[in-house]
């Protein structure tokens, strides 16, 4: 049981919020989206810091349903975990499948190994279930 809330914010200060987070990517963000822009990861569109459901996601293909989260030390603790598995239970909740990659794992090499195998297998039938990349 996940006992993280999720907090609101109102939408407007969600996309304030992401489009200072795209003008300001950290290293493994740059890294990811140098791979996924145009288009140039398999062929499919991806956005990045893109508002979903009172969320920001790093990375997001609407063609896929598919959030990539680069995941910091904050997402190492009790508390980070606990928080990104609502988050994920909240994406998955509306059909969306989420993979986390930490940031010393960003390269081109991780990324397209981690989206072939996913594009390959259905969606997991599992409430919340992140793929940990």
């Amino acid at each position: 049981h996940i006992t993280c809330r999720m907090r609101y914010r109102p939408v407007g200060l969600l996309r304030t919020l992401a489009r200072r987070m795209r003008q300001e990517p950290t290293s493994a963000e740059r890294t990811i989206w140098a791979v996924l822009r145009n288009r140039g990861c398999l062929g499919f569109r991806f956005k990045r810091q893109v508002v979903i459901e009172g969320l920001i996601v790093d990375f997001y293909s609407r063609e896929l349903r598919l959030a990539i989260e680069l995941d910091g030390e904050v997402h190492q603790s009790a508390e980070g975990r606990q928080r990104d598995q609502a988050r994920d239970a909240h994406l998955h909740s509306y059909g969306i499948r989420v993979v986390h990659l930490p940031n010393e794992h960003a390269s081109k090499t991780r990324l397209l190994a981690v989206l072939a195998e996913l594009i390959r297998r259905p969606p997991s039938p599992l409430a919340g279930e992140g793929d940990r990349g």
